[in-house]
């Protein structure tokens, strides 16, 4: 049976692997047909192409993008749900082209307040003299800058910098003590909303499809609610296997697909991924490279 590998992620946002090594490992492990959806950035495309042409393997380029949920009971001035939104484009696109001038405005506009919310976390655990005053703001770009010269950083690449400097051991440590949404030095950002991503990525002719539903425990009303505000928003699909997608979850996809398809005569994607970054998560430990469809789904 042959895999697929729609989800993963190389130097050029928070993965560890170049495009390069990221593709020839895929080839060595018999993926069929692969995608690279690095968060929030194009950047790493032209090299994910010349390691697919380098050892003929089938690829796709993509994005993930960073958004937001506005639910009718979010609090004023607080953050909402953070909702993940996997965007795929046809064979060859033109990302110079005047049809994904929407999709480089988020881009642009996302690093803009991406810089401001690293820099604001950093700057909270520095005033508070986390690791007896050594996480400086300035100590985190030195660092940073020795993983990665895309400048494309995010919370992993500030939990890497607590690792290196023995503050915390693991990079979920630094999630869970400090700067997970619910620690104490986490500071609330501004998204867009899902529906301007789907916007962002049509406007290419791409495909927009929810990421890992399982990471956001929605559960009852609030997920159909959700379901029904991707669905109104013209989303393309779902990402129906991930490592943190449970049977559960994916028995919930497959049963809202099958209703659009009897009710609409719509047929959404849906589609797997490892969320590969390489070292330092642990996502690779909990599927292997590819994902086979080969889970049994009850009748009914």
């Amino acid at each position: 049976m042959e895999k697929i590998d729609l989800h993963m992620h190389s130097s050029f946002s928070d993965g560890t692997d170049t495009p390069d090594q990221l593709v020839k490992k895929a080839k060595a492990s018999g993926i069929g047909l692969i995608a690279l959806t690095d968060h929030n950035t194009l950047a790493g495309i032209d090299a994910f192409r010349e390691a697919c042409h380098k050892y003929d393997q089938a690829g796709i380029d993509g994005i993930e993008l960073s958004t937001g949920w506005p639910e009718q009971d979010t609090s004023p001035g607080t953050e909402p749900p953070e909702i993940h939104v996997l965007g795929y484009f046809p064979p060859s696109s033109d990302f110079s082209s005047p049809a994904f001038e929407p999709l480089r405005r988020v881009i642009r506009e996302y690093k803009v307040t991406k810089i401001r919310h690293n820099e604001a976390i950093v700057k909270k655990m520095e005033d508070a003299g986390i690791g007896e005053g050594r996480v400086t703001v300035d100590g985190f770009y030195a660092y940073a800058h020795t993983i990665s010269d895309s400048g494309n950083y995010n919370r992993v690449h500030i939990a890497r910098y607590l690792v290196h400097l023995n503050v915390v051991s693991s990079i979920s440590e630094s999630m869970e003590v400090y700067i997970g949404k619910k620690c104490p030095y986490y500071v609330p950002r501004k998204t867009i909303t899902v529906a301007e991503a789907i916007d962002a990525i049509h406007a290419g002719s791409g495909a927009a499809v929810i990421a890992h539903i399982g990471e956001y425990h929605f559960s009852g009303t609030r997920l159909q609610t959700f379901f029904d505000y991707c669905l109104q928003n013209g989303v393309d699909g779902f990402e129906l296997l991930h490592p943190h997608n449970t049977p559960e979850d994916a028995m919930q996809i497959l049963a809202l697909a099958d209703r659009v398809l009897r009710t609409s005569g719509r047929t959404l994607l849906l589609t797997a991924g490892s969320d590969f970054h390489g070292a330092h998560k642990l996502n690779q430990q909990a599927v292997p490279w590819g994902i086979p469809y080969s889970w049994d789904v009850p009748e009914g």
